[in-house]
This record gives C-alpha cells, structure tokens and sequence, in this order.
C-alpha cells in the first residue's frame, strides 16, 4: 500500500475513522476535527503509513484526564 503522501485524500476520512473508533473504545463523546486541524493533517508529508495517522489518536484517547 502507498504512503500516505501519496494518498493525501484519504487523510480526512481516515482521521474520522480513527477519532470516531477510539473515542467509542474509551467511551467519550465523539468530536469533529476542525477546519484548522484537518487542513494541518492534509498539509502534512505523511512519511509513513495508514499506522502513523492512527497512532495520534490512539495515544491522546490514553491521556485523557480520568473521570
């Protein structure tokens, strides 16, 4: 599979995906990427793969303050 600097339009949906997956995982509430951050992410030279746009998320849902 190519990297994904060279898939860049499947960035958004990816980034939904895993934002949508790991806030149900954690169960907490689902939010929406905003404009500014989605623009950082497809402006981003992904050197990697589909792992290191999961990865991001994975480790932010793990910080999350406890309840």
């Amino acid at each position: 599979m190519p990297p994904l600097r060279s898939r860049r339009e499947d960035v958004p949906l990816l980034a939904a995906h895993f934002l949508k997956f790991y806030a149900e995982e954690n169960g907490i509430s689902t939010r929406t990427l905003s404009p500014e951050a989605l623009r950082i992410m497809m402006d981003y030279d992904w050197p990697g793969n589909v792992r290191e746009l999961e990865t991001p998320w994975n480790a932010a849902s793990c910080s999350r303050p406890a309840r």
